[in-house]
């Protein structure tokens, strides 16, 4: 599968300021893929993690360019992985603390500031971490 090149700009989003969250409409200009806690933690730990995600004590949520989201919303077969292309999304502020309990943004290391996942990379991410941490996928 080939994907659509994003908008322009469309990775370089980043949250608006401040040290609270705020409610995202998803659908029209992001999507999101929900994942559980642990498999985010495991890609950040090893490496594999290329954009920020939000995490919660149960999921790490990746958003994604919606127009480019949309030819992957069948291609996440990893257990526990779920596509979101409409509702809402509480998002961290980014001024929110990555350390403690709660809504908040973790980056992985050598992060570039990427508030934004490219849907093919984290397609192949999340597989095989999901291969390395659980032996499925």
């Amino acid at each position: 599968m080939v994907a659509r090149r994003p908008r322009s700009g469309a990775y370089a989003w980043s949250p608006p300021a401040g040290r609270g969250f705020h409610l995202l409409p998803i659908g029209a200009q992001f999507e999101a893929v929900r994942a559980p806690a642990d498999l985010g933690a495991w890609m950040r730990t090893n490496g594999t993690e290329k954009a920020a995600h939000i995490a919660t004590a149960q999921h790490a949520v990746w958003l994604l360019p919606a127009e480019e989201a949309a030819a992957y919303r069948t291609t996440w077969r990893v257990p526990g992985v779920r596509h979101v292309a409409s509702g809402l999304l509480a998002v961290p502020q980014a001024g929110r603390p990555e350390a403690g309990a709660g809504v908040r943004w973790v980056v992985p290391r050598g992060w570039k500031g990427r508030h934004v996942a490219s849907p093919s990379q984290l397609a192949t991410d999340l597989a095989a971490a999901a291969r390395a941490a659980w032996g499925a996928g």
